[in-house]
């Protein structure tokens, strides 16, 4: 049977589709210590109402956060608008977000403070950690911003995991260094010639 070129990405949701996986990984990012005390809640898009969109993996966590990780090969530069549209989707999806009961209510209506998190893997150089800004998607205009404030922004952080980076991350979060070690087995066995399939 042939090897899967898109391994990489069903193998990683295949072994954060776990809560107790998903709480270690999200402490190990953030260096926050929930424990299983704190309720984890899967909202990953599987079968949107869209069904061409989906994301690798998404989960509230404490009932106050929303974390999108998703995980690349190659940075994708327009991941902030794609992790925008995410955000959204799963709001309108969970009835969290409703224009007619809380788009036009007088009171603000609070929503769960968004984590974007890109985890990459790929075989160019990439430094450690960087940063995605959604504003540097934003056409230029030649205005005067009349004492406006400037626009907000909506930031992804990029994480290299492949070996030698973030090592302290993966040691916190044994899944994920595991997850790093096979994809950079499978990377050598292929340059040594081997199939695709064999190397899986």
């Amino acid at each position: 049977m042939p090897g899967n070129r898109e391994y990489k990405d069903g193998v990683f949701r295949m072994l954060f589709n776990n809560k107790d996986k998903l709480r270690q990984l999200y402490n190990a990012i953030t260096g926050t210590h929930y424990t299983k005390k704190t309720p984890i809640k899967i909202n990953t898009l599987v079968n949107p109402i869209f069904t061409t969109i989906r994301n690798d993996v998404s989960f509230a966590i404490g009932g106050k956060i929303l974390c999108l990780i998703e995980h690349q090969s190659t940075v994708n530069e327009n991941m902030p608008l794609r992790m925008l549209l995410y955000y959204a989707l799963i709001l309108l999806r969970q009835k969290t977000l409703d224009m007619k009961k809380t788009g036009y209510k007088r009171k603000k209506s609070k929503t769960p403070r968004p984590r974007l998190i890109v985890l990459y893997n790929g075989k160019r150089d990439q430094r450690e950690k960087s940063y995605l800004h959604l504003s540097d998607l934003f056409e230029d205009v030649d205005e005067e911003e009349n004492g406006l404030v400037p626009d907000q922004d909506f930031l992804i952080t990029v994480l290299n995991i492949n070996q030698g980076y973030n090592e302290d991350i993966k040691r916190k979060c044994p899944t994920l260094g595991e997850y790093s070690i096979f994809v950079a087995t499978v990377r050598r066995k292929e340059s040594q010639g081997m199939a695709l399939e064999e190397a899986l």
